[in-house]
């Protein structure tokens, strides 16, 4: 399954009330309305065709001393090799990917498109990807 397919099988209300679960992702409801104009935007952008997918891993950072999100693509028909980071890329591209396997082994759907959508959403914006 494609980004673009999940983001068209969920509606907003659905991503939304799942954000409790990764609250400190959202910053409590600081960025609802935000969110909420990008998962619409979403809906409307037409995806770039990619053969590659998108990980998601929750690693321990030295540094902050936190846990966070890794977002990242990889390509899985060459043992999973890592891609690089989708922080600056268009969300074009996110959509045209794969949710790989190991990504939907551990994660429902929903929460899926919450951590993507965390993990794009301040860099995107930074560089003026979404019109805000």
């Amino acid at each position: 399954m494609k980004l673009y397919d999940l983001i068209h099988k969920y509606d907003w209300n659905v991503v939304w009330s799942t954000r409790v679960f990764l609250d400190e992702y959202f910053e409590k409801d600081h960025f609802k309305n935000l969110y909420m104009r990008t998962y619409q935007l979403l809906r409307q952008i037409e995806p770039v065709k990619s053969n590659d997918s998108i990980q998601i891993e929750k690693s321990y950072d030295e540094i902050s001393k936190e846990y966070i999100w890794e977002v990242f693509c990889i390509n899985e028909s060459n043992d999973n090799e890592r891609l690089g980071w989708l922080d600056f890329t268009p969300w074009s591209d996110w959509l045209g990917m794969k949710i790989s396997e190991n990504t939907k082994n551990n994660f429902a759907e929903p929460h899926i498109m919450v951590i993507i959508l965390g993990s794009g959403q301040v860099n995107h914006l930074k560089y003026n990807i979404i019109d805000q």
